[in-house]
């Protein structure tokens, strides 16, 4: 989501924040009683937030925008669009929104659906019947599995970050023709910026309208989003907040052309008004941009019979699940993120309150949910007079294993953002080890650990509010997270077994290069460790000698095949449509020979 944040690979780097924290400026002096509609102690607090999260992350520049039903009750910027000029951040500065482009791509293919010009339950092949993807599997990919992130296709970033400017939404077939489906449709949930790009071409294609051209007639000009464009013409360019990198300006050149999933431009003031819209149950004034229904559909939960998804709820383009802020009501979200800019939009449809952040800096993404969450939560409290019920971290009783869990609980496994992991029994406790991390877990009830680490390599410090599951589905073993804090639970990673690693796959480990020149920079290598053959560090399951899988859910890996072909007389890797060619071999392979 979008993406989320709390993954294995970040265990140490939490702990160590959560240790070396400290206290910040006094926070202004909350009323004893808060005034129904009075946003006045809102603005002082959301402020002095902001700021200090702004100091403590390194974020140059952020916008926010608050809207009560039709009102906008705040938008203000906070630091610089670009420090150099001097030039501040305010509700007009323009930033990328990402990924929040795919909610608004969502409500123009939803037009089309009231036009009964697509139908979400039909295969998308009906409408691309050039759409052709490698699918080993018997379920067809349908325009809802598309929306909701379950059509088991690949995340696919690395074709977004194609720079050709020429490039056509038509080519995502040709992109898409030589790939794996990494899933049944309806296995889990896997985001993809592909699915997102084949519905931009499906709007494009049904509407019988370029995609742009679409967007900015029947979305974008109704609602006098005048500052908001796919393109980086010269308007955009005289109001884009410059990119930073830890303080420091960086250039990103990325998508100066349309991206249905991600290559919007906008502001807080624009994306109030589409906020609005929301609120005004899909009008604007006299004008229907989208029926009550269909919003009405695109907020309904959409995976519930999906078991792999655990308590994670999606709609149609939009995210559902927030349980920090469940007491209030259902929330409908996206978050979006390019290299530099970060974005989140979330709504409250029954409290008709909507919250924009838009910041420019590499670590917005880190302040930009949390500012969402405290703007929603003291909104909601000065609309309705409803406080939030409070917070309280549970420290769960540590249990003692039995045999049959130490030996079921053992073995190898791949997880998300760490590749090979491996679990092994040590004096009758679980201990877990990443690469040449070591970490202990603590056993809880219902097959939950917490995860402890010795600081300095001395002193025992357990991460209580950041959690794992252990848990058997379909006779398959499963690690999935639990945020404490943010009541988040999603599956990320599977044990998986060894399997026999034959000679032929031996001698092609090295670094690869791909063959395709936009794509010359992705370097990865076939490696061997613990017994396991591994492609850029993903466990990789060879089938035969040319077919391996690699298992798990690693975005842009998890579930892709990979196949050895020859060209001009030499061995190539074919993975998720492009060709590499081994340039350089290992020390195992040197010595071979």
């Amino acid at each position: 989501m979008a993406g989320k944040s709390n993954r294995i690979f970040c265990w140490v780097a939490i702990s160590g924040w959560l240790i070396m924290a400290s206290g910040c400026t006094q926070t202004p002096i909350r009323p004893t009683v808060l005034t129904l509609h009075d946003y006045t102690y809102f603005k002082k607090h959301l402020s002095w937030l902001i700021e200090k999260e702004m100091r403590e992350h390194q974020v140059k520049g952020l916008s926010i925008g608050l809207v009560d039903d039709q009102k906008i009750i705040w938008a203000k910027g906070f630091g610089y669009a670009d420090e150099k000029t001097g030039k501040l951040a305010g509700p007009e500065t323009v930033f990328k929104i990402g990924s929040v482009s795919k909610v608004i791509t969502a409500v123009g293919l939803m037009q089309l659906v009231e036009q009964n010009q697509i139908e979400l339950d039909n295969p998308i092949k009906t409408y691309l019947p050039d759409f052709n993807v490698i699918n080993n599997y018997s379920n067809p990919i349908t325009v809802r599995s598309l929306m909701t992130h379950h059509s088991g296709l690949p995340a696919g970033d690395m074709f977004l970050k194609n720079q050709d400017k020429n490039k056509s939404l038509e080519t995502i077939l040709d992109d898409l023709k030589n790939i794996h489906a990494s899933f049944p449709v309806n296995y889990i949930y896997s985001y993809s910026n592909l699915a997102v790009e084949l519905l931009g071409l499906l709007l494009q294609s049904r509407s019988k309208t370029d995609f742009n051209d679409y967007m900015q007639a029947n979305i974008f000009e109704p609602l006098h989003m005048s500052d908001t464009s796919y393109f980086k013409n010269e308007h955009i360019k005289e109001k884009l907040a410059q990119g930073y990198d830890h303080g420091k300006p960086q250039t990103e050149e990325f998508w100066d052309r349309v991206v249905p999933s991600g290559s919007i431009y906008s502001t807080i003031h624009d994306m109030c008004k589409f906020i609005k819209m929301i609120h005004a149950g899909g009008r604007n004034g006299d004008d229907v941009i989208l029926k009550q229904d269909s919003l009405r559909e695109m907020f309904t939960p959409q995976n519930l019979q999906v078991k792999l998804d655990l308590d994670y709820h999606l709609g149609l383009n939009w995210f559902l699940s927030w349980p920090n802020l469940d007491y209030a009501g259902k929330v409908v979200w996206h978050t979006g993120g390019t290299r530099y800019f970060h974005s989140i939009l979330a709504i409250m449809p029954k409290q008709k309150l909507g919250v924009i952040v838009l910041s420019n800096s590499s670590t917005g993404a880190v302040i930009n949910r949390k500012i969402a969450e405290a703007t929603l939560q003291l909104a909601h409290e000065i609309k309705t007079g409803k406080t939030p019920p409070p917070t309280k971290l549970k420290k769960p009783a540590g249990i003692k294993l039995s045999p049959g869990e130490l030996e079921k609980y053992t073995g190898e496994y791949t997880v998300m953002d760490s590749g090979h992991v491996k679990i092994i029994n040590k004096n009758n406790r679980l201990q877990c080890r990443i690469r040449n991390k070591k970490l202990n877990l603590v056993a809880h009830p219902e097959g939950l650990f917490s995860l402890q680490f010795n600081v300095l390599g001395i002193f025992p410090y357990v991460i209580n509010n950041y959690q794992i599951g252990i848990k058997e589905w379909n006779n398959e073993i499963y690690i999935y997270h639990l945020d404490q804090k943010e009541g988040n639970k999603a599956i990320i990673g599977k044990k998986i077994n060894k399997v026999h690693i034959s000679d032929a796959w031996k001698k092609r480990l090295g670094k690869y290069k791909c063959l395709d020149k936009t794509y010359s920079a992705f370097q990865p290598e076939l490696a061997m460790r613990n017994g396991f053959l591994l492609w850029n560090n993903q466990p990789l399951l060879p089938q035969d000698d040319t077919t391996a899988v690699i298992p798990g859910f690693e975005r842009n890996y998890g579930g892709q095949t990979i196949k050895v072909a020859t060209q001009n007389g030499a061995e190539t890797i074919l993975y998720l449509g492009l060709t590499y060619k081994k340039s350089v071999a290992s020390h195992a392979e040197k010595n071979r020979k």
